[in-house]
């Protein structure tokens, strides 16, 4: 078995999934975004991830940026375009419109998708490699919330995950400082599209199958060490405009464990094609002519031959990057 390789499964839900980011609610009136530049701004703050701007159809177009669920304490800074593309879009779409999504739901939703259903608990569906290792992290665990009498009833994906939600905190990020927190506070009254619910988030992971969840944990839990530099690495990947990065992350070990494929089919593929006919709708609706339409999902689902820019450009639209130093230019206004 790779490490490496299931390791990067932890990492790539956590860098997927935004339902259950924190959100920021703001009544800002739609005004201009300060431009900034790269010489002005601190280049551990300045972020120019993957932009794309999607024409062809009739209808609208669309801005479409790579986002990250994770932010530092300070906050994101985005570049002229991205600013540009905030301030003059009429209508948002998000993976989740965090702005309808209250913490009790989600709580309530995750209690019923994490917890193992009797008459089987934890041992009964990790490997005793993991069971050895969940002992041998007990103190970490327990001070996470997680004593022995909790886990035992938690399914192997949900302690992965938490596992990677407290190396990311460590590292000295946050959810609630995540690129989605930072568009959310530029909308205003605007209208925003979700994608997805967070309870169909969690259906998508609570389905992985069980041997992919221990083999998730497994590495998880000897990675430990490793994983605040892997999180750094990957923000900084994203902040940047790595794509190459993005695009190796989003296949990495299948060569090595051909049952991955399948992973990353539920986790990108699939969905980015279930998402494609949303965004047509608006692309060649003629009532959206002249709208601009700002998208913003997980920067993984834009990379690679599944990813949304290729899914577009199959489908006979044009799909080009943005300049981030510039305006974007809307040839139908």
């Amino acid at each position: 078995m790779s490490i490496i390789s299931s390791r990067s499964l932890a990492l790539v839900l956590a860098f997927c999934l935004a339902g259950c980011a924190s959100h920021v609610e703001s009544e800002s009136p739609r005004e201009a975004i300060p431009v900034v530049t790269l010489e002005q701004d601190a280049p551990k703050t300045l972020a120019r991830p993957p932009f794309y701007q999607i024409d062809g159809g009739v209808g609208a177009t669309l801005a479409l940026m790579g986002t990250i669920h994770i932010g530092p304490d300070s906050g994101w800074t985005f570049s002229t375009a991205i600013n540009d593309g905030l301030t003059r879009a009429d209508l948002f779409i998000l993976e989740v419109d965090l702005n309808q999504v209250g913490e009790d739901e989600i709580g309530s939703a995750l209690a019923r998708m994490v917890i193992i259903e009797p008459p089987r608990f934890l041992q009964d569906l990790v490997s005793p490699e993991t069971a050895k290792l969940l002992e041998q992290e007990d103190a970490r665990l327990t001070e996470m919330g997680m004593p022995f009498n909790a886990r035992k009833r938690f399914k192997p994906w949900y302690i992965a995950m938490s596992l990677v939600e407290d190396a990311t905190r460590s590292s000295g990020w946050s959810n609630s400082a995540s690129a989605e927190s930072v568009i959310l506070a530029a909308i205003g009254g605007r209208p925003i599209h979700g994608l997805e619910t967070p309870q169909e988030q969690l259906r998508m992971l609570g389905g992985l199958d069980p041997i992919l969840q221990d083999m998730m944990l497994r590495d998880t839990l000897l990675r430990l060490d490793e994983a605040v530099e892997e999180v750094h690495t990957h923000a900084e990947a994203w902040r940047i405009g790595d794509e190459p990065y993005f695009e190796a992350l989003a296949r990495e070990g299948v060569d090595e464990m051909p049952e991955f494929e399948r992973f990353y089919e539920i986790i990108l593929g699939d969905r980015n094609r279930r998402w494609l006919p949303e965004f047509q709708k608006f692309i060649d609706d003629p009532a959206f002519a002249g709208k601009l339409i700002f998208v913003g999902v997980g920067a993984l689902h834009l990379v690679g031959e599944d990813g949304l820019v290729e899914l577009f450009r199959s489908r006979g639209y044009e799909a080009r990057p943005i300049d981030h130093a510039e305006r974007i230019k809307l040839d139908k206004r």
